[in-house]
């Protein structure tokens, strides 16, 4: 419903563009309501009607019949460039769902070769029309010629390609729209989404040059039924195109009376509203991306949850600890690697999770966390902006930084890998920056130290903000004071950060810091590591240089368009974490898919805003394409290393690959009383950590009051063929007995308890 509202806003507001190079600028929410007044007009009795009734109400508002029709034609000619233009992306579904394959090959290319004359046709007319000789002699001829210079009125290029990508866009929203239609009834593989979604597109163009009226009723729904009838039964395919058809409708009618209320509404606070959202297009904008992020990432981050994609590591940690803190048990936790309980200062000083506990009240589920770090991770995207448009004073421009940031491979990865405190700290850190360059100390001090309980190495990143405000002039507070504000920041920040790695946790550890073994090559402790890395540059160089972190590199840099290099002083504040990920000798730190880039991430994006401000002063005839540039480079990053559908390697075997006895599972363990100890398998410990004693396999299996295994895990510790050997000791041990078995889970207990 939500796409194909937007996908009538999207036509209405082409219209009014369309309009606008006819010279007639009206207010958007009264071409908006005229324009789907007209439209619905179409169903009764057709298409005539749709233009007459368009012709009559635009006539009130002094456009001439001629003017139009003669913007209906550039409409109509803009529908069917961006249809066909999308019906390409279909390709791979018509081939593999079609027979021959021969006859639509045939077809492709029929199309592609209508495409490119008419795209030629739409683009260039102007100059076509300027070759060819007009009689001058016949009355008749000039009679043709003059209708066709009032329907096809001559505009510059650059808006004729304008138009071409808002309809390329508008009719994106409807192949979605579509696609969830019919994916609410029937199972379509989301890996096939993009070819999919071109296919319903191609489906609307067959429609729309149908002579059939109105619309193509009938023809549109002909069409889905023929490519959907290889995949599903007729009486299915038909059912889904049909239920497509009215919900399309129904959003139609939706979408008029919006149109309606909109244009009727009255009152000082609407006065406001409307003046807000004209000055501030592109925040709304980003805005709306921002609750499209939400709206995809929340619901699959469940679905990973829901069918046993997430762990005991980490999610599982987290909630308990959490969980632990809503019951009264300060940051406790079961030792990840033993059986007892301890602080959470015996791993991180994450004390953010503390501050989360009273969100359980709402809801005391692992999922709580997941929607917390979605929206918090989101509404990073909403700093971008507002640090994009101080910097760079061009409101559209730092719409596209949202947008990057939004469909960052980094981001998202980090987003959907379980949840981890330290995700929240990319926006926290976005916040912060931007309260500084925005002189709000006060808010500025909030958001860096709420980045700093994220996790301990971020008081690194506080120190360096310390001499960032020390020796930065713009920085509005008198000099030495400044200086003294930003060394002590400095000093504290690294004196906390010291205190916590070396003193704190290994106290409550009894040991090192369980990540200082990442780093054995260089020393045993913080200091002889750090001496180390910085006396032997030829050691520390070569470690940079190998295992596959040149790519790791070319990862966190290619969606930006590498901007970020032009204002190298920025990524200052990412060499702590940049270093701790590099060096390390674990594989997963120098890789985007884990959290392990989440304080890299605000810089990235910070230190590539500045270059492009630094290549617009040096380089100003790039000015006008560096936006296009960006705006290229995300898609590209996106589609090479993202993790959504139409990426290359996507990340949707959650939806692609549900665990199909998933109910029977949480039907079960949701019988297991709290007082009890479990042993589990990593990826069915975040469903059993709301209780004291968790543990995680090998660790417990023979001394808890419930072990239970799920044997669908490939990255399984000590490996899955060992924990098969276990399950299968168990069943011979006289201690217990099977109590659920269901394909590859397999749960027991100890004889003398029950559920």
């Amino acid at each position: 419903m939500i796409s194909y509202v937007l996908f009538y806003a999207l036509r209405s507001f082409l219209w009014r563009e369309i309009l606008k190079t006819k010279g007639h600028s009206i207010p958007l929410k009264t071409s908006t309501f005229m324009w789907a007044y007209a439209e619905i007009k179409r169903f009764v009795p057709g298409v005539i009607w749709s233009v007459l009734g368009r012709t009559m109400l635009f006539s009130k508002e002094k456009i001439k019949p001629s003017t139009v029709l003669s913007g209906m034609t550039l409409e109509i000619q803009t529908v069917i460039l961006s249809t066909m233009f999308l019906s390409f992306l279909s390709v791979p579904f018509v081939l593999t769902n079609f027979s021959p394959v021969s006859y639509y090959a045939n077809l492709s290319i029929g199309l592609l070769l209508g495409f490119i004359a008419f795209s030629y046709a739409y683009f260039f007319h102007s100059k076509l029309t300027e070759k060819i000789h007009r009689p001058k002699n016949s009355k008749r001829a000039q009679k043709i010629w003059e209708i066709h210079d009032a329907l096809f009125s001559s505009i510059s290029l650059k808006i004729k390609v304008r138009l071409f990508l808002i309809g390329i866009i508008t009719f994106s929203f409807f192949g979605l729209g579509t696609y969830l239609v019919v994916a609410a009834s029937v199972a379509l593989n989301p890996y096939d989404i993009v070819s999919t979604i071109g296919f319903f597109i191609l489906s609307y163009f067959i429609g729309y040059v149908s002579i059939i009226v109105p619309l193509g009723l009938g023809v549109r729904e002909g069409a889905i039924i023929l490519g959907l009838s290889s995949t599903m039964p007729v009486a299915t395919a038909a059912f889904v195109a049909i239920s497509a058809r009215v919900i399309f409708v129904i959003a139609e009618l939706f979408f008029l009376l919006f149109a309606y209320l909109w244009k009727n509404a009255k009152g000082k606070w609407y006065v406001k509203l409307e003046t807000f959202l004209k000055k501030n297009k592109p925040l709304i904008v980003t805005i709306l991306l921002i609750l499209m992020y939400v709206s995809y990432f929340t619901p699959v981050s469940f679905l990973r949850y829901d069918n046993f994609y997430t762990g005991r590591f980490d999610l599982g940690n987290m909630d308990q600890t959490v969980w632990n803190t809503y019951r009264g048990r300060i940051f406790q936790l079961t030792d990840p690697d033993g059986t007892q309980i301890m602080s959470r200062l015996g791993f991180h000083a994450d004390f953010i999770l503390i501050l989360l506990s009273p969100f359980y009240h709402i809801w005391a589920d692992p999922r709580m966390l997941l929607i917390i770090q979605t929206v918090t991770l989101a509404c990073g995207g909403l700093f971008v902006f507002l640090i994009a448009k101080n910097v760079l004073k061009k409101p559209s421009f730092a719409l596209i930084f949202a947008f990057a940031y939004l469909l960052s491979p980094s981001v998202q990865h980090t987003n959907m890998y379980d949840f981890h405190a330290v995700t929240l700290a990319t926006t926290f850190l976005l916040g912060a920056y931007y309260f500084l360059s925005k002189h709000k100390y006060y808010l500025f001090s909030l958001f860096l130290i709420l980045a700093g309980l994220c996790k301990e190495q971020i008081w690194v990143i506080a120190a360096l903000f310390g001499l960032y405000i020390a020796f930065h002039h713009e920085i509005k507070i008198n000099n030495i004071r400044r200086k003294l504000i930003g060394i002590g920041l400095f000093i504290l920040g690294i004196g906390i950060f010291y205190l916590l790695i070396a003193q704190v946790i290994p106290a409550f550890r009894g040991s090192n810091h369980f990540a200082l073994s990442y780093y054995s090559d260089f020393g045993d402790s913080p200091l002889s590591i750090a001496k180390n890395m910085i006396l032997s540059p030829g050691k520390t160089f070569s470690y940079i240089t190998q295992d596959g972190r040149a790519f790791y590199l070319l990862q966190l840099s290619l969606p930006l368009g590498f901007l970020m290099l032009a204002a190298p002083e920025f990524l200052l504040f990412a060499v702590p974490d940049l270093a701790i990920n590099l060096l390390s000798n674990n594989r997963q730190l120098h890789q985007i898919y884990f959290q392990y880039t989440a304080t890299i991430t605000p810089f990235l994006f910070i230190a590539a805003i500045y270059g492009a401000r630094r290549i617009e002063k040096r380089i100003p005839r790039l000015t006008p394409y560096l936006g296009w540039y960006l705006l290229i480079t995300t898609i590209i990053g996106a589609y090479l290393y993202g993790p959504l559908p139409p990426a290359q390697y996507a990340n949707i075997d959650m939806m692609h690959k549900p665990l199909a006895y998933k109910e029977e599972i949480n039907s079960f363990i949701s019988q297991i009383k709290k007082k009890y100890s479990i042993a589990a398998t990593n990826n069915i410990g975040s469903h059993l950590s709301r209780r004291q004693r968790i543990y995680t396999i090998p660790v417990g299996v023979n001394t808890s009051d419930v072990v239970i295994f799920l044997l669908n895990d490939p990255y399984a510790q000590p490996s899955r063929e060992a924990q098969i050997k276990m399950a299968e000791s168990l069943r011979q041990d006289p201690r217990y007995v099977v109590a659920f078995e269901k394909e590859e889970f397999i749960a027991f207990r100890k004889k003398d308890i029950s559920f």
